[in-house]
């Protein structure tokens, strides 16, 4: 089973450190081909080949960055009409600079598009994280000078990539 992680990252790397630890959770799972991929490397069609596609961005004023904004457009018209992302499963993830900038208002806009295309969204049970992360997705705060996401914001990123390898494995099964 393939899944796509699709990922603006900003100059400080730390989205992309967060991609790294939902594709670690993801590739615990057998028979998960976890394939990483920068936004301005991504293609449209390569949602269409996966089996579950988890987006990711830096928060920009509480939502998604623009680059990721405009892949996520691509999907229109064509896969949207066809339908070609219904029954696929999805997740998001983010990071800001700040501890209150809207971190869940970022994932609930990367989750918007992927339930608009009828796929099946995963979060994480608030019971993981309850000290990190968001329900809704794997979240950091990785403020300037920061080495990067804290290791129990890492650990809700690999619950993510475990929980959405699980589902894919689940919905693909005969």
């Amino acid at each position: 089973m393939k899944i796509l992680i699709v990922y603006h990252s900003g100059p400080q790397g730390n989205t992309e450190k967060l991609a790294k630890e939902v594709a670690e959770g993801a590739k615990e799972v057998d028979a998960a081909d976890v394939v990483l991929r920068r936004v301005e490397e991504a293609e449209a069609q390569e949602c269409v080949g996966s089996d579950a596609i988890i987006l990711g961005s830096s928060n920009r004023f509480g939502g998604m960055s623009a680059k990721m904004k405009a892949f996520v457009e691509t999907w229109a018209p064509e896969i949207w009409l066809q339908g070609k992302l219904i029954g696929k499963v999805g997740a998001a993830f983010c990071t800001s600079g700040t501890l209150h900038c809207g971190k869940e208002m970022a994932l609930m806009s990367l989750l918007t598009p992927l339930i608009h295309h009828g796929m099946y969204v995963v979060g994480v049970p608030e019971i993981h994280a309850m000290t990190a992360g968001s329900c809704y997705g794997a979240a950091a705060t990785t403020p300037r000078g920061s080495t990067g996401p804290s290791e129990p914001e890492c650990a809700v990123a690999r619950e993510l990539g475990r929980r959405v390898a699980d589902l894919t494995a689940k919905v693909l099964a005969p």
